[in-house]
C-alpha cells in the first residue's frame, strides 16, 4: 500500500504545485480584495517585481475556480529511467468554507503506468487508481490532514523570497515573474520525493496583461540518493467548472 500511495503522489505533484502557485499572493479574507485593471506589457515590465506579484495574488484571490494541465519528469543521476508524469486539475469554490478539486493523474516509470484519480470533498480526499490495465482499481478514502487543508490556503513568500523576484519578458512576449526555488516549492518537492533537498534551480510564474497567472514552471536539482534533477510546468484555464463527483460507494478507510 506504501508503494501505491508513493506512486500516486509523484503522480499528483503537479496538481499541488499548481496550488502552490495560485497561492502567491497573501491569504485570508477575501472581501476587500479587488481584481486588478489590465495593463500594458511595458506598463507591467516597469513596475516593483513585488507590487506585480502583489497584485497576481490579489487577481488570482478574486477567481474562485479555475483548471490546470500539467506534466512533469524526474530522474536521478546515473539513472536512464525517466519518471515522467502529466495531470490535470479542476478546482471549485476554492475561497469558500468547503473547497473542492478534482486530479487526474498518470505517471510512467519505464513501461509501468499508473492512473490516479483524487477528489478533495467535505473534508475528505478519495484516491481511485490502477497500477496496471489488468488489476483491479484500488479505491481508497481518508480525512483531510492539516498538510492537505494547506493545498487550498498556501503560504505568501518571505520578505526574503519577495526581494529575490524578477520580472522579465520571455522570447514570446510573455511577462514572467522570475525567481529561485522558493520554501513552498522545496516543501512540495520533498513531500514527494520524501529525501530530496533540492538546492538549485529557478521558477517562473507567467502572468497576462490582467495578472492572471497562465503557467507555472520550476526546474530544480537536488540530493535524493545521489543528484535528482525534476522539471514541472502547469498551464492554467479559468472557464466555468463544475466537478462531477462519484457517489464514492465501496472506497476503503486509509491513511494516506
Amino acid at each position: 500500500m506504501k508503494k501505491i500511495t508513493k506512486i500516486i503522489s509523484v503522480a499528483l505533484l503537479a496538481g499541488a504545485l499548481s496550488m502552490t502557485a495560485v497561492g502567491c499572493g497573501t491569504t485570508g479574507d477575501q472581501s476587500n480584495v479587488s481584481s486588478s485593471s489590465q495593463s500594458s506589457t511595458q506598463d507591467i515590465l516597469s513596475q516593483d517585481p513585488k507590487e506585480v506579484y502583489k497584485k497576481v495574488g490579489e487577481k488570482m484571490q478574486s477567481i474562485n475556480s479555475f483548471s490546470t494541465q500539467g506534466e512533469m519528469n524526474a530522474v536521478r543521476a546515473g539513472d536512464s529511467q525517466v519518471v515522467k508524469s502529466t495531470s490535470s486539475m479542476e478546482v471549485e469554490d476554492l475561497y469558500s468554507d468547503n473547497p473542492k478539486a478534482k486530479t487526474v493523474g498518470k505517471i510512467n516509470i519505464g513501461d509501468n503506468v499508473v492512473e490516479a484519480t483524487m477528489y478533495y470533498l467535505d473534508g475528505y480526499k478519495y484516491i481511485s487508481t490502477s497500477v496496471s490495465q489488468n488489476s483491479p482499481a484500488v479505491n481508497l478514502k481518508s480525512p483531510m490532514t492539516e498538510e492537505d487543508k494547506k493545498i487550498f490556503k498556501p503560504q505568501g513568500l518571505s520578505d526574503a523570497e519577495l526581494d529575490n523576484l524578477k520580472l522579465e519578458k520571455d522570447s514570446e512576449g510573455r511577462i514572467a515573474i522570475v525567481s529561485g526555488l522558493t520554501q513552498n516549492v522545496k516543501d512540495t518537492v520533498k513531500r514527494v520525493f520524501s529525501d530530496a533537498e533540492m538546492t538549485e534551480g529557478y521558477q517562473r510564474i507567467i502572468i497576462d496583461s490582467d495578472y492572471k497567472i497562465t503557467s507555472f514552471e520550476f526546474s530544480a536539482k537536488g540530493e535524493s540518493n545521489g543528484e535528482l534533477s525534476v522539471t514541472m510546468k502547469n498551464t492554467y484555464s479559468y472557464e466555468p467548472v463544475k466537478i462531477e463527483f462519484p457517489s464514492f460507494e465501496g472506497y476503503v478507510e486509509s491513511n494516506f
